[in-house]
Order: structure tokens, then sequence, then C-alpha cells
């Protein structure tokens, strides 16, 4: 139902409503994608948080429906091993902002993120403490920049000894490496994110018809299993 119809039905606010809405959203019960309403999926609270991918604001519900705490900010020359997963040129000077992305309930963090920006939109730098908008929201306000296009790669990988004990696993354990690649309508790089994501808290699944394709993957936290 709308969010009119269920005011109506249970005799409550619009605010009420949409806030039992964004709950029911957070406990994994519900879907809610831009343009195309509210889908329940689950019938109780559960642990997984789970994004759809058919579109680039389905993509980035990710960011906006997670929360990245920041552990550090820094500018660096990108050496050439980080050049190449980058696809860039060694020696060139981005933003790095590393932390751990996390659910709104603050379970187990879902994965390390390095956001790496590109230096002309380094300004940003200054608003990360005071602002809770995502680093895109930051460089797009700032600057007038669009995300026209995202690019996402998937590999396997091992958790570094220098993240595991923020993300609670052991090191060397199984991991997936999700490298993210935003683009403005020129085709010019705005941001990529690096993120490191323990094998049991990622699930990538993707149903092809003849009309139409769909993926989604599932962030779900190890408390689960």
């Amino acid at each position: 139902p709308t969010e009119h119809q269920l005011c109506e039905e249970f005799e409550r606010s619009r605010f009420t409503v949409r806030e039992a809405l964004r709950r029911m959203t957070d406990m994994g019960m519900l879907v809610r994608v831009t343009r195309k309403g509210t889908r329940v999926i689950s019938d109780h609270p559960g642990t997984a948080y789970v994004q759809p991918l058919d579109s680039i604001e389905e993509v980035m519900m990710h960011v906006r429906d997670t929360r990245l705490n920041v552990v550090s900010v820094d500018m660096l020359s990108v050496d050439p091993v980080l050049a190449e997963q980058l696809g860039c040129k060694p020696g060139e000077t981005w933003l790095r902002i590393s932390g751990l992305r996390e659910t709104r309930d603050k379970q187990l963090p879902l994965s390390w993120t390095d956001i790496y920006v590109v230096e002309r939109y380094s300004g940003i730098m200054g608003e990360l403490k005071s602002s809770s908008k995502a680093i895109y929201e930051l460089i797009e306000a700032r600057y007038g920049e669009k995300i026209a296009e995202i690019e996402q790669e998937i590999s396997a990988t091992n958790v570094q000894a220098a993240m595991a004990l923020a993300l609670q696993v052991r090191p060397g354990s199984p991991a997936l490496l999700v490298i993210r690649r935003a683009f403005n309508e020129r085709g010019d790089v705005i941001e990529i994110s690096v993120n490191t994501q323990p094998a049991s808290r990622y699930t990538f699944s993707l149903r092809v018809g003849r009309h139409r394709t769909s993926v989604r993957q599932t962030l779900s936290s190890e408390a689960a299993t």
C-alpha cells in the first residue's frame, strides 16, 4: 500500500508511517526503491541488507542506507600497484577516505572501504566531519558534477592483516574485493571505492530473463549464521 493508504488504514500521520517504513527497511523486512515503491521481502526482522542493482539510483542506495565510519583522510601520491587498481598513472595525487561501512544498527561491519577522489574534487575534505552526506553528494553539491555511469568489478581476495581487526575476522580469511568507479557525463572518473568485504557478509546474485535482467547484492552480518 502507499503511504497515504497506510495513514488512512492505521489512522496515523505520514511522519509516523514513514518512520515505521524506515525502521522496517533497516530491519531487512522491506526494500524501498525510488519511483518503484516499497516491496515486502521478509515477514520478520533479519540482519541482511539487500540492494537491487537495476539503476544508478539503486546502486547508490547502498551508500545512503549504510554508514561510512571514517577512520582516516589523507592525500596520497599513487604508487604503481594502486595506479593499476585505480586505472590511473603512477604519481597522480588523490584524496583517500578510509573507514568501515556499517549498517545503521551498527552490527558487524560490512566492509573496509577506501574511497579515492580525484584531486580536483579534494575541496570536500573540509566538509567530511561536519556533513552526513555521502562523498558523491558532497562532490555533486560543491562542483555540480552528476554521476552518469557506475562500473563495478568483483574479485576474490584475502583480508589484509591491517584491516582484519577492524572487520573482526582472521587475517588472510577469504573476502571479496568490490571496486566501484563513478563517472560523470563526460566519461571522467569522479570517485573510486575499493571495498574489502568478508566472504560471509556479501552475496551477489544474477537472474536473467529474455526481456529483463535482475541483479542484486546482499550484505549480511555474520551474526545471522
